[in-house]
């Protein structure tokens, strides 16, 4: 793995301590990044650290300046009163914040939780409170969405996601930064316990870090992933990649067509390279008059 354990400093928020230790595990037939144990009790948050270092480039040149990263997350109570956190930070190579991330619950009684985005200097740029529930409601859970995020930078502009919707933050400061260095860090609050005190699913399931705008390519990259769910919705007339609209994916001029009463033929075409081929399903909604 590119992730390698850091017990040092946690750059998102610096009082997180860093003692504990993360593991990759199996959960329902996924593999997740999870809070083994070790952590200390000492602080307000407390957990383990891993940090990846961004390999150079086809230039042989290790930041990225304007960059894209998927990322999905599962946070989920079972119980009332759990408590956890998760946090991602994207740094420079003197390891100053870019721009991160921090999901976390720290209500030992019911079951409010925050997403919190931070710009550099940690400065909030916005927090929105969920239920981190099973159901609807939760974009973290198995049901609503598979926990599907993603962060774009480019220039001074960035770009994050919350459920369904796009948000848009232009930040002088962040325009010649360049991401060497991601962390995600992994915690329980205080000197909880890591049975029924946690949050039942706090893990990271999943991250993919492309860097942008570079000026030559070993390899030009796919516009789809494996396992990546791409729907087109005609009701609304958008495409949506993993829940999350890419109207950059829809050719201009598209017309999203009716089916007529009677039989209908649709052709769907794929690249011959495509191995597996596309699993594809086609839903139609009758209209009754």
């Amino acid at each position: 793995s590119l992730f390698q354990d850091d017990h040092g400093t946690s750059y998102q928020n610096p009082e997180n301590t860093t003692q504990g230790t993360l593991e990759v595990k199996n959960v329902a037939g996924y593999n997740v990044m999870a809070l083994k144990g070790g952590q200390s009790t000492s602080g307000y948050w407390n957990g383990g650290m891993r940090t990846l270092t961004i390999p150079v480039d086809s230039e042989g040149r290790r930041g990225a300046k304007n960059f894209y990263c998927h990322t999905q997350h599962w946070f989920e109570t079972g119980l009332m009163g759990q408590t956890g956190a998760q946090t991602i930070a994207f740094l420079t190579g003197k390891n100053e914040v870019i721009c991160s991330m921090s999901i976390n619950k720290s209500d030992t009684v019911g079951n409010t939780a925050h997403v919190d985005w931070f710009a550099p200097q940690n400065k909030k740029i916005k927090t929105l409170d969920f239920q981190p529930t099973a159901y609807e409601g939760n974009p973290f859970n198995l049901k609503m969405g598979g926990g599907h995020n993603d962060f774009l930078k480019e220039g001074d502009r960035l770009r994050i996601f919350w459920y369904g919707q796009y948000y848009y933050f232009t930040i002088p400061e962040i325009k010649d930064m360049a991401c060497e260095k991601i962390q995600v860090w992994i915690g329980q609050w205080g000197d909880r316990n890591l049975g029924n005190q946690l949050v039942t699913h706090n893990y990271l399931k999943k991250i993919w870090f492309r860097k942008d705008n570079v000026e030559k390519y070993r390899d030009v990259l796919n516009r789809y992933k494996s396992g990546d769910v791409v729907y087109i919705d005609g009701n609304d007339t958008a495409v949506y990649v993993n829940g999350m609209k890419r109207m950059e994916d829809e050719i201009r001029g598209s017309k999203h067509f009716l089916v007529p009463p009677g039989e209908t033929e649709i052709q769907f075409s794929y690249s011959a390279f495509s191995s597996p081929p596309p699993t594809i399903k086609a839903k139609i909604r009758e209209a009754y008059l």
